[in-house]
């Protein structure tokens, strides 16, 4: 059973751009607003979420502190170079990352996923959408069960509500 999700940051929550000055300095990244809902409903769900990356920028950070649940639970933002030396059941993770550097984290995970536009060195399943893109929303239908399944319309049959009608 899942219990963790650790995501990685660039290229996996973000697009993986990053914003800089003239002088080198980084202004700032991108994050999907869907994401913000998305990490909530799986706060609320019980489920621990870990922003992880090998980059220190201090937004990252306050962007994952600012994300809770009225339950209490919070976001982790934890900055790691080698993700694979996390501490944490790997048994009960989900591990989401996009670039090969984070191929032995990926291996530790008992579900590992990648966006769409991941280092094609990375032979874990593919989620349908490129990082950034409101990845956590694809992270979370892999997690929850299917649990409607509609009988086959009809002919010109159309869904109302839990039926289909001619």
């Amino acid at each position: 059973m899942i219990k963790n999700i650790v995501i990685d940051l660039d290229g996996t929550l973000t697009d993986g751009r990053q914003h800089i000055t003239e002088d080198g300095e980084k202004l700032f990244k991108v994050f999907h607003a869907r994401d913000r809902q998305t990490v909530r409903r799986l706060l609320g769900q019980g489920y621990r979420i870990i922003v992880i990356s090998a980059d220190d920028w201090p937004g990252a950070k306050s962007w994952a502190h600012t994300l809770g649940h009225e339950n209490g639970r919070w976001v982790e933002f934890v900055h790691l170079r080698d993700k694979h030396e996390l501490d944490i059941d790997w048994s009960a993770t989900l591990g989401c990352a996009d670039d090969y550097s984070d191929a032995l984290f990926l291996e530790k995970c008992a579900i590992a996923l990648c966006p769409a536009d991941a280092d094609y060195r990375l032979h874990h399943r593919r989620l349908k959408v490129n990082g950034g893109q409101a990845i956590m929303e694809h992270i979370e239908r892999e997690l929850q069960p299917v649990t409607y399944s509609p009988e086959k319309p009809k002919s010109n049959a159309v869904l109302v509500g839990t039926e289909f009608v001619a």
